[in-house]
């Protein structure tokens, strides 16, 4: 299960920076994103759906995957002891 959480957290981080890529490099509008994640009729605009979905699942799957490694984790004992927010980072 962890590694099914590790894989799926990280497919969802690579969204997010791929999110950031095309803001900021290839300057592509906010606005035009989810005009393209509304119509979704090909695949470009499918991959528009991904990349504002990616940052809210990101979130998601990283407070399951933290609270499931907390619980039956190798180390639980270890993390269980922490602060949460320091198992998060």
């Amino acid at each position: 299960m962890t590694r099914f959480l590790a894989v799926i957290r990280r497919l969802f981080l690579a969204g997010l920076v791929s999110l950031c890529l095309i803001l900021l490099l290839l300057r592509v509008s906010f606005s035009s994103l989810i005009a393209d994640a509304i119509t979704h009729s090909n695949v470009r605009e499918w991959y528009s759906v991904f990349f504002l979905a990616a940052p809210i699942l990101y979130l998601v799957v990283l407070i399951i995957s933290v609270s499931y490694v907390r619980k039956h984790g190798q180390f639980a004992a270890v993390h269980a002891s922490k602060p949460y927010f320091s198992s998060v980072f």
